[in-house]
């Protein structure tokens, strides 16, 4: 099967590039992207063939020029279209045989639009508004066309009926055990994941504060690593002003690492569509305590493999529970990575993708 992926940009080490990654790994795609940083990319895409898109000239954000882009763009010799991150599947436009991998229908022209206004100054505010409005008209159009749309989990399903009227089938990431261990419990708790203002880092800062405050005498610290992007700068310094211990970019065996000798994972996301943290959380025997939001309520089981909680006073109580009972965090390490073997194959992952492009790969269209 001949198969061409596109993707927005590979710039981090993230769950969706870490999807890519794994597609690239079976099927050997090409992958049409328009930015790559082979230093911070999965080892696994380093020998890809992958294509470097020249955005379109114009004073606009990334994400208008990216979509506009692959908007106009058109793919000889190609069984199927793999898109992923929003506005990649705006190649249907062209392109007919699309399979969209939904790891979100773009959420800044939707569940995030209110909180991205917040953020910004009036002029950027102006810019939002006018290219959520072209976003959601063409995203409306183009998505209806796809042949098959897989979500990446039940809360992005919902999404893509509730604002696309579209259709999906759910199709879980996965994880692989193998690349996760259990070095140590060490007295700190770990808050993984990219530094972005959607991840809401503030919200485990407060916990952990909080939980301070409680246990006066702990030596447990709080350890925030992750990607960062340019257009995220300001968020880091406004963090840091909080947290001095948040490092950005470590290597991938650094990263595995911090996963493999914390106490607990922290997540506090803003209703994430899926969340591959927790998953690497398990599969590291860790405890997860997440916010009870969007995807992981989906992937961890309450008081068994970690905690789902609402509120920055149930995170702190949660963490102080666990720093005084090692017995529990031990016996729900074991119990997650149980669940991560038995639920959240690649193998799996793989065999259903193909089985959904090969019956894209037969359709008759236009």
């Amino acid at each position: 099967m001949d198969l061409v992926v596109v993707h927005p940009n590979f710039v981090l080490r993230g769950g969706a590039e870490l999807v890519v990654a794994k597609l690239a790994e079976r099927f050997n795609p090409i992958i049409y992207t328009y930015a790559w940083k082979k230093e911070n990319s999965w080892e696994m895409l380093k020998n890809c063939d992958i294509r470097i898109v020249k955005p379109l000239n114009m004073n606009s954000l990334f994400m208008l020029k990216t979509g506009l882009g692959y908007y106009r763009m058109k793919i000889r010799d190609y069984d199927v279209i793999n898109a992923h991150f929003p506005p990649s599947q705006f190649i249907r436009n062209r392109n007919p045989r699309v399979l969209w991998y939904c790891h979100s229908p773009g959420r800044a022209a939707y569940d995030l639009y209110h909180a991205r206004m917040q953020e910004y100054s009036f002029p950027v505010k102006a810019g939002h508004y006018l290219f959520t409005k072209v976003y959601r008209k063409i995203n409306y159009d183009v998505v209806s066309r796809i042949e098959c749309v897989l979500a990446n989990s039940k809360n992005t399903q919902a999404q893509l009926k509730n604002y696309l009227n579209k259709d999906s089938c759910v199709l879980n990431p996965a994880v692989d055990p193998s690349e996760f261990h259990n070095e140590a419990y060490d007295k700190y708790f770990f808050y993984p994941g990219r530094i972005t203002p959607s991840k809401r880092i503030e919200y485990v800062i407060a916990a952990y504060r909080l939980f301070k405050q409680r246990n006066l005498t702990t030596h447990f610290k709080l350890v925030i690593a992750g990607g960062l992007q340019d257009k995220d700068r300001w968020y880091l310094e406004r963090m840091r002003r909080l947290h001095s211990d948040i490092r950005v970019d470590v290597p991938e065996e650094e990263f595995k690492e911090l996963y493999s000798r914390c106490t607990a994972v922290l997540f506090s996301a803003m209703n994430e569509d899926f969340g591959i943290v927790p998953l690497e959380a398990m599969a590291c025997q860790k405890p997860i305590i997440s916010v009870n939001e969007g995807g992981p309520r989906e992937s961890i089981i309450e008081s068994k493999t970690g905690y789902l909680v609402t509120s920055i006073e149930e995170m702190a109580q949660r963490m102080e529970y666990l720093s005084h009972h090692p017995d529990i965090v031990e016996k729900m390490g074991k119990t997650g990575r149980k669940h991560v073997v038995a639920n959240f194959s690649w193998k799996h992952f793989l065999n259903e993708f193909e089985k959904h492009a090969k019956e894209v790969a037969h359709t008759i269209t236009e």
